[in-house]
Order: C-alpha cells, then sequence, then structure tokens
C-alpha cells in the first residue's frame, strides 16, 4: 500500500508492515497516497516480465478504514493534558 509520496520517491508498506522507498517511475501513473499496488510475474531469470496495476478497491477500503481509526483516536483523545 502507498503510504506517501514524496517527489520521486514512493513511500509503500508491504502485507509484513515494512516500508520501502520506490522511485515513482517505477509504479503506475496516477498513483495516490492508500492505493494498492499489485504485482504480477512471469517467467524467471532474464526472462523473467513483472506487470504492476493499482487496485483502486483495496485501496479505497485501504482510505476508509484509515478514515475511521483517526476518527476513533480524535475521539478519544480530547488533548486536556497538553493544555494544562
Amino acid at each position: 500500500m502507498v503510504d506517501r509520496l514524496e517527489g520521486d520517491v514512493v513511500v509503500a508498506r508491504d502485507p509484513g508492515g515494512r516500508f520501502h522507498d520506490l522511485p515513482r517511475w517505477l509504479l503506475p501513473a496516477g498513483l495516490r497516497e492508500g492505493d494498492v499496488v499489485v504485482a504480477r510475474g512471469e517467467g524467471v531469470g532474464a526472462g523473467a516480465r513483472v506487470e504492476l496495476s493499482i487496485d483502486r478497491e483495496a485501496g479505497d477500503a485501504s482510505r476508509v478504514e484509515a478514515a475511521a481509526i483517526l476518527a476513533r483516536l480524535r475521539r478519544g483523545d480530547s488533548g486536556e493534558d497538553l493544555l494544562a
């Protein structure tokens, strides 16, 4: 999943929770934060081919989930301890 875009670098989080910096040119055009990139490959060695595509439905679902988490966090912390 795309965590954030930083100029020519895309910071992506893999399913294991690790972050990776990838060159933007390597990924599909039109990429947005929260998008899920799917890799499909065939072949082995020098003849291998990998196709990257954006799974819009999975990305939309991840953005909805992230918004719900943020809303819960905001409701649970009034910030009063910072005002003291």
